[in-house]
């Protein structure tokens, strides 16, 4: 986090509702100072609730970053197996697929009939 505004608690107290105006319009952050150390911090709330987040994810999977970049290099050395293999390893019986033939819209019209448009590209 950039603090780029920092401000004694007292001239904070003063302005307060200046100040969080500020926050939640332009989504500055204030350092508020006592004796010239910052204290507390003011942020907008969603940018607050997203760090918490964040850092519960992290605290959760604590090597997702490692975890990230394998998916990603096995993603594009195309590693990777179907979600057919995965459910018929895991015991689940899939239904066959019908063999269907699809005709392309643009070259049949209702009732099977090739219609003018399409005759003429043949």
């Amino acid at each position: 986090m950039d603090i780029k505004k920092v401000l004694p608690l007292t001239e904070a107290r003063k302005n307060i509702f200046k100040i969080v105006a500020d926050v939640e319009k332009e989504g500055a952050c204030y350092g508020l100072t006592e004796r010239g150390r910052i204290k507390a911090v003011l942020m907008p709330a969603d940018e607050f609730e997203s760090w918490r987040e964040t850092l519960a994810v992290m605290k959760e999977f604590p090597d997702l970053d490692k975890s990230i970049a394998e998916a990603k290099k096995d993603w594009l050395n195309k590693n990777y197996i179907s979600l057919d293999h995965i459910l018929a390893r895991e015991g689940y019986v899939l239904a066959d697929k019908p063999k269907t033939k699809y005709a392309p819209n643009t070259s049949q019209s209702k009732g099977g009939k090739i219609s003018g448009r399409a005759k003429r590209r043949r």
